[in-house]
């Protein structure tokens, strides 16, 4: 048993204790150290390093590892009942191949996910209480729970819109409100609303509380026209594929014939936000934050800085189409969004054109791929939804999605595991600010998780990691392969441990090299080798140290994409053919074998989101556009705007 002397002084000299042998000293959740018995179960690090600072209990509960996992697996059940359904979702639907009606269905989520948000309950003070009384459908969970994992858009998005006041301060209520939900309910794969909760959740959205009879009554979704303020009706799916949930979305306001899409409605809403006069009290007092653009009021290290959203927004307002009228050096009254939009004649490449020199390319794509229709949200939530089924399915192939599979202690070593292997993680953050790390599966999980928190995530990384730390929701798969491979030697460098532990060379790495690192047993003074490679009986944990490629994605028409992806894949092929000849005279001549190093996972390459770009017509050079799950071939890409973030994904 570790003594008290014992512990100080390790963690003095700012050396945790390693795991893996009886008798070391692991800190449980609450703080309280334990000791692990002489059973050989490993203990884990007496303090969690991330920069300059030493914690005592670690960021993210194992627990709440668990409930999210839990939460994965019901993910992962809701998309089988969707996709197998036969007669109990409408007829046009059930026309659709699976991953379509997939699709149609996350669709339907983010509309049901809308009106929640507009009649939050916020009667409950807890989660407990929470859980019981108002706790949404697992549809909208899986909308919620995208919608975090892209936490700068959605603090942003938070503290701008009014509308979404209401679930931040339902965040704030506790310290990680999101989780604690879940832990309360239990296995989310057996939700079981009262039937109070079902009247209610009927009264606040108008939709059935059971997402699959839901999608049987949603047919139409409800629009206003931006010319005549009227409502329209649009139904989801039409057999000319007009249908809002579709790609070439158009449908004619019965009141005043004006052809409604989808990036009409994303314009109007633009312009919308930029009417809002900056320098009217009532304005101000009215919208709040919500008074300048999105992606211009949150900085890497700042919460608000408004006096940079303003200089942002006064840039746009100088644009002849949306200038004020009156004297050029006296501002006069604002111009309508509708006078707006028409001056640009509701056509993207347009505003792209007229703002060019006015504000900096970036800036300009930021802000403009916050708009994909008229809804609230800067995330494209259908195409934030469908990124994510990528690493559902991964966890759910390595099985940690399963009921009760971390319910041994013994089993439970994996979380821990990927827990420190996270807080390393943050650490090499901290240490490279500039870097764009890639984490893998098992680090992917714990900082998902973390993510989940809300409010303290932003706070937490703040705190440790001295500036907030986003999770960029797309990129493009050959930047993420080449990150992912600096990431891997970074993470060497500073701990001396391989970072992917599965046994699959790096891209360019012999199997030399790939031995060497093997085989160094070299320390580090943050994290020992012990505390960061996964015990050698634990082969699910060799899986998850695979990169987490959920958020890659193929932009074919961008002017580098082709040359890149060549030179990607030839390296890759390379990496084949080397690694396979190396098994092959060692007796391992199955190529089955090498696709699966024996434990039945994918190699280390990375393969992307399958979504494939229709063009939003004009913020070309960008990943701004509406991504098409059906016809690969729709629409095209100009040049322009590059670092765009916005991605709408319809059938």
């Amino acid at each position: 048993m570790a003594s008290a002397t014992t512990q100080a002084a390790a963690a003095s000299a700012d050396v945790p204790p390693a795991y893996g042998a009886a008798g070391t000293t692991a800190i449980s959740e609450a703080g309280t150290s334990t000791t692990a018995t002489s059973s050989n179960r490993p203990g884990f690090p007496g303090v969690y390093r991330i920069g300059t600072a030493n914690l005592q209990v670690p960021l993210v509960k194992v627990k709440h590892l668990q409930c999210h996992l839990n939460l994965l697996g019901a993910f992962a059940q809701l998309r089988q009942e969707v996709e197998a359904s036969d007669a109990a979702l409408p007829e046009a639907a059930m026309r659709l191949e699976t991953e379509r009606r997939w699709a149609w269905f996350v669709g339907l989520a983010v509309e049901r996910f809308e009106r929640w948000v507009k009649n939050i309950n916020l009667a409950p003070t807890n989660p407990k209480e929470f859980a019981h009384a108002a706790a949404p459908p697992l549809d909208v969970w899986l909308v919620w729970h995208a919608y975090m994992l892209n936490p700068e858009s959605f603090a942003d998005d938070c503290s701008r819109h009014k509308s979404l006041l209401p679930l931040s301060a339902l965040l704030g209520t506790s310290d990680s409100f999101f989780l604690e939900v879940l832990e309360e309910l239990g296995d989310m794969n057996k939700l079981t609303p009262s039937e109070a909760r079902i009247a209610s959740w009927l009264s606040e959205t108008d939709t059935p509380y059971d997402p699959l009879e839901a999608a049987r009554v949603l047919t139409h979704q409800s629009l206003q026209c931006p010319v005549c303020e009227k409502a329209v009706q649009a139904r989801y799916l039409e057999s000319d594929g007009t249908g809002y949930a579709q790609q070439k979305f158009t449908v004619t306001c019965p009141a005043c014939a004006f052809v409604i899409t989808r990036d009409k409605l994303a314009i109007f809403r633009f312009t919308s936000d930029l009417a809002l006069d900056l320098d009217s009290q009532k304005i101000r007092d009215e919208y709040g934050l919500g008074v300048y653009l999105p992606a211009t009021l949150r900085s890497s290290v700042l919460p608000e800085q408004k006096a940079t959203a303003r200089v942002v927004k006064e840039q746009l307002l100088t644009v002849a189409p949306f200038k004020p009228s009156g004297h050029i050096l006296k501002r006069g009254p604002m111009k309508s969004a509708l006078e707006m939009a028409q001056n640009v004649g509701w056509d993207w490449s347009t505003v792209k054109t007229a703002v060019q020199l006015k504000v900096r390319a970036r800036t300009g794509a930021r802000v403009f791929g916050c708009y994909h229709d008229q809804r609230p949200f800067s995330v494209e939530l259908v195409g934030a939804v469908l990124r994510q089924g990528s690493f559902v399915k991964k966890m759910k192939d390595l099985h940690w999605t399963e009921a009760d599979y971390f319910e041994n202690p013994d089993d439970e070593l994996a979380l821990h595991h990927a827990n420190v292997r996270y807080h390393a993680f943050l650490d090499l953050m901290s240490s490279s600010p500039s870097s764009f790390l890639v984490p893998t599966l098992d680090i992917d999980l714990a900082w998902h998780t973390h993510q989940l928190t809300g409010p303290r995530y932003q706070a937490n990384c703040k705190a440790y990691v001295k500036r907030y730390v986003n999770h960029d929701d797309k990129v493009e798969e050959t930047h993420l392969a080449n990150a992912f491979d600096l990431t891997c030697r970074a993470w060497f460098d500073r701990f001396k441990v391989q970072y992917m532990q599965c046994g699959c060379p790096l891209p360019g790495d012999t199997i030399g090299q790939k031995l060497s690192r093997l085989v160094s047993h070299a320390g580090s003074r943050y994290y020992p080798q012990a505390a960061l490679a996964p015990p050698p009986e634990l082969p699910e944990l060799l899986a998850a140290s695979h990169p987490s490629d959920h958020n890659s994605v193929a932009v074919p028409d961008l002017p580098h994409y082709k040359a890149n992806h060549q030179a990607y894949e030839k390296k890759m092929q390379r990496r084949r053919e080397r690694v396979l000849a190396a098994r092959r005279r060692d007796g391992v001549a199955s190529k089955e074998q090498f696709d699966h190093g024996g434990f039945g996972f994918a190699p280390a390459f990375l393969v992307p989101v399958p979504l494939y770009w229709g063009g939003m017509g004009g913020i070309g050079g960008c990943v701004a556009g509406a991504g098409n799950v059906v016809d690969a071939g729709a629409g095209g890409w100009g040049g322009g705007f590059s670092g765009c973030s916005a991605v709408s994904v319809y059938l």
